[in-house]
């Protein structure tokens, strides 16, 4: 049966800015700075910010704050260095840490962005948006349980917090805790009631609990909320076909399909549901979609394999068995079937009378 794909949402990067003044003579192009970012102004912002540091190069606020701006203009790079700046000026900064942990995650060194937040709840234990975004990290590095306890955390300082309540649901779900992801899912839905992607993951872990009227509730809110959103008909389509209502399962694959044409795993699920009812002609079709956006699924390979030998095609069958175990050696049913294969072809073959 096809697995489930679950969509994490991220949190959405923001920075901290440090409104400390320095000198009096600073004051008013500093504070000009600050409005510039807080009006989205970011390259107006870096310029006023590059002015102050070409008088005075050891003012750790305007390295701080231009790093900002940086990030917020897509220059990581740059950003980190002028966070580094401020981090040298001001060792015990835990602003700095937090900001280049922000920069480091949204270019992808995790690990850096781990340890920089963790530096960052050395010198403040106290914010909680820096345990959550430690705990993004961490579910990120596959720490599930450290990821679950900072958000934990995050919640315990944020009680209103819902994007920490939203990730240490997708945190218990990954951990296959799916009964507090189901609670965690719900606290996020009970104050925010039009959120598609809680009612989506809640529906998720509804189906790993095998409930499937839950989980189909759940999907049919998701769909509505968002109805273009091509994984929630395809994570309906999973639980319809779990309860074997196989043509509606096709259906929501259908539209799945209809909105990402080149996923690979809804042709394949579509492909399942149509063998269930004997549809093999229109499986082997859906297979081979899904082959040609995935070249290397194996299973979709051997599926077709199984389509073909229905429909005794045992010769093309053969083929695929046999490419299947080419990409996946270790699939525990492909040698055997393989061989059944092979035994009907040489049986077919063998009682030519001249």
């Amino acid at each position: 049966m096809p697995s489930l794909f679950i969509k994490t949402t991220l949190l959405l990067s923001f920075m901290q800015l440090s409104v400390q003044l320095h000198a009096q003579t600073a004051d008013e192009l500093y504070k000009s700075g600050i409005q510039k970012i807080n009006q989205k102004e970011y390259t107006e912002a870096i310029a006023i910010f590059t002015n102050i540091l070409i008088k005075d190069k050891f003012y750790p606020e305007a390295h701080l704050n231009r790093g900002v701006a940086k990030a917020y203009n897509h220059d990581y790079k740059s950003a980190i260095a002028d966070f580094d700046e401020a981090i040298l000026l001001e060792p015990k900064n835990p602003k700095a840490y937090f900001n280049r942990g922000l920069s480091q995650f949204d270019v992808n060194n995790y690990k850096e962005a781990l340890l920089d937040f963790s530096k960052a709840i050395e010198y403040n234990d106290t914010d909680g948006d820096t345990f959550k975004y430690r705990g993004t990290v961490k579910a990120i590095l596959q720490d599930l349980p450290g990821a679950i306890n900072d958000f934990t955390t995050a919640i315990d300082l944020n009680p209103f917090d819902m994007d920490a309540f939203f990730n240490r649901g997708m945190a218990r779900s990954e951990d296959a805790d799916f009964k507090g992801a189901i609670a965690d899912f719900s606290t996020v839905i009970a104050t925010q009631s039009m959120d598609a992607e809680s009612y989506n993951n809640r529906g998720v872990a509804r189906y790993n609990r095998q409930d499937y009227n839950g989980a189909i509730a759940d999907h049919n809110k998701a769909t509505k909320l968002n109805p273009n959103e091509w994984l929630y008909y395809q994570n309906r389509a999973i639980t319809k076909y779990a309860i074997k209502n196989y043509l509606a399962a096709i259906a929501d694959y259908s539209k799945a399909i209809e909105l990402n044409a080149h996923c690979a795993e809804a042709y394949y699920g579509r492909a399942i549901a149509r063998f269930a009812i004997k549809d093999y002609k229109g499986a082997v079709a859906d297979h081979s979609l899904a082959i040609a956006n995935k070249p290397n699924y194996s299973e979709a390979y051997y599926n077709r394999a199984l389509c073909l030998s229905a429909m005794k095609k045992h010769a093309e069958a053969l083929k695929d068995y046999t490419k299947a175990t080419e990409i996946q050696p270790e699939h525990p049913n492909a040698y055997y079937v393989t061989e059944v294969t092979k035994f009907r072809i040489s049986h077919k073959a063998g009682y030519n009378k001249k």
